[in-house]
């Protein structure tokens, strides 16, 4: 808690000083290095705070019960709810080597969320994340936001204020190629996902998966965060685990016959358990019946 508090402070104090320069100078000795610098950090500190809370043990979730009736209590509520979303998969088999949908271009088997990645990869990229379990939505994309359009807007506001123009070019250039190296954050996640839930890595570039799932952002960002989405929707998400939708079939695309082979196929069982259960009600009465009973003769009679 500490150093996100630390961050914070060095960002107002960034503020600060960037007010103290608008105010003391005027806009032709102002000092850009020192406008370019306090900047750089007002943004990099909140982003990095957010980070660092995501990934430390601020964002893990503790049992805050101070007596032993409360940890009783907490405890059996976490029992029943995971005892609930249990059931509700209880028709669901835990997928031991899931694979990811589709290859990252196959961005045709699912256009809908092709156009979405593209238009709106931030908002997508942040609610994708949040339903794997990595963390809340408004601070991946707003860190998201921040990693990809921080620089160009930093090293554009401090060329405006340099008259050399070949200076002024090289720092927009600049900021418009470390926009790039944003995409890397996607990359990380992409990484992380991978590894919880053991979906098959890619050894294409540089033999180390790694790397491979670092360059698939860099030069493909919107078909991976599509293949992405694509991989989340075709599982069901329960505590860190896919696993198999009911009735959903391997392959990644249905003809439009599909919902008829799925009623024959329901109808098909529901007249097999028919079957069964007037054979079990005939059973049942053939055990039901009174038993015979036998008349002993005495020699006598």
């Amino acid at each position: 808690m500490a150093i996100v508090v630390l961050l914070l402070n060095l960002n107002c104090f960034a503020q600060y000083a960037l007010c103290g320069f608008n105010v003391g100078y005027t806009r032709p000795k102002r000092p850009a290095i020192a406008v370019a610098i306090t900047i750089s950090v007002a943004i990099a500190a909140p982003a990095i705070a957010g980070v660092y809370t995501i990934v430390s043990p601020l964002g893990k979730d503790y049992d805050l019960g101070s007596d032993e009736e409360s940890q009783i209590h907490n405890h059996d509520v976490k029992r029943v709810k995971s005892l609930e979303k249990r059931l509700s998969f209880s028709l669901s088999t835990s997928e031991t080597s899931p694979t990811w949908s589709g290859g990252v271009l196959d961005f045709w088997d699912d256009i809908s969320i092709a156009y979405l990645a593209l238009f709106f990869s931030c908002c997508v990229f942040g609610w994708n994340m949040e339903r794997l379990g990595f963390g809340n939505m408004y601070v991946h994309t707003a860190t998201f936001l921040l990693l990809c359009l921080a620089p160009f807007w930093i090293f554009t506001m401090a060329a405006i204020n340099i008259s050399n123009e070949t200076i002024r070019e090289a720092l927009g250039s600049t900021g418009l190629f470390l926009c790039v190296f944003g995409l890397l954050y996607g990359g990380f996640w992409r990484i992380q996902m991978r590894k919880r839930y053991n979906l098959p890595p890619s050894n294409a570039c540089c033999g180390k998966p790694a790397v491979t799932d670092c360059a698939l952002w860099l030069f493909c960002c919107w078909c991976s965060l599509a293949q992405e989405v694509r991989t989340g929707n075709f599982y069901d998400i329960v505590e860190d685990k896919f696993f198999k939708k009911p009735g959903k079939e391997p392959e990644f695309g249905s003809g439009p016959g599909s919902v008829g082979q799925d009623n024959r196929s329901s109808t098909g069982q529901l007249s097999m358990v028919e079957e069964g259960s007037s054979s079990r009600v005939e059973d049942a009465t053939q055990q039901l019946q009174p038993p015979v009973q036998f008349f002993i003769n005495r020699e006598g009679n």
